[in-house]
């Protein structure tokens, strides 16, 4: 429910040590509006950032309650398929250059806003189909993958980005193809303290 400002006369510094290539800033908010979501609870970003090679902000949808993610086909009640979320995050980011506009980061080449994804369990998780997020650039943009169970978290089978395909070979003996680019970031939580 909270909401994330960061006022004028602020400031933020990540430079790095001699020869060093300077810092990222993550910006974690939930994502706001009916349904996937349309804008990001992110008041301002006008600090004083410096040192940083790039600023994401992470808008986050939380899907609760979920006990097995699938790859294709509609979610239902505690199954959460990749092509739901795929859905979600194309919508939330048609709002994306509206969201870098009010924030006044429209042109700044250096400021990202991502889909977050939360995943959460109350008991187990489990991954029982390949997730490859390779093809799940939201805007051009890759995301953030966050799945925390109050359980087990069982990776049952390959959760894959950077490559063209999910295992380590398409059509059977062709090795997989790495694709060019930021990719996504997993956040991977078993026995969480809910």
């Amino acid at each position: 429910a909270g909401r994330l400002n960061l006022a004028a006369g602020s400031s933020i510094d990540v430079h790095a040590g001699s020869g060093g290539e300077g810092g990222e800033v993550l910006l974690r908010a939930p994502r706001t509006g009916s349904g996937a979501g349309t804008e990001v609870a992110v008041d301002g970003v006008n600090s004083d950032i410096s040192g940083a090679k790039s600023v994401v902000v992470e808008a986050v949808k939380l899907y609760e309650g979920k006990t097995t993610l699938t790859d294709t086909g509609a979610s239902t009640g505690t199954t959460l398929s990749l092509a739901t979320v795929n859905t979600d995050n194309t919508s939330f980011a048609t709002n994306v250059g509206a969201i870098k506009s009010r924030l006044g980061k429209t042109g700044d080449a250096s400021f990202h806003v991502r889909a977050g994804v939360e995943v959460r369990s109350t008991g187990d998780l489990t991954l029982s189909k390949d997730w490859n997020l390779g093809a799940s650039r939201a805007g051009g943009e890759p995301g953030v993958l966050t799945l925390r169970a109050q359980g087990n978290l069982k990776l049952d089978n390959n959760l894959s980005d950077g490559f063209n395909v999910a295992t380590p070979f398409s059509s059977g003996t062709t090795p997989a193809t790495l694709l060019a680019g930021d990719s996504w970031s997993y956040r991977l939580i078993a026995g969480a303290d809910a």
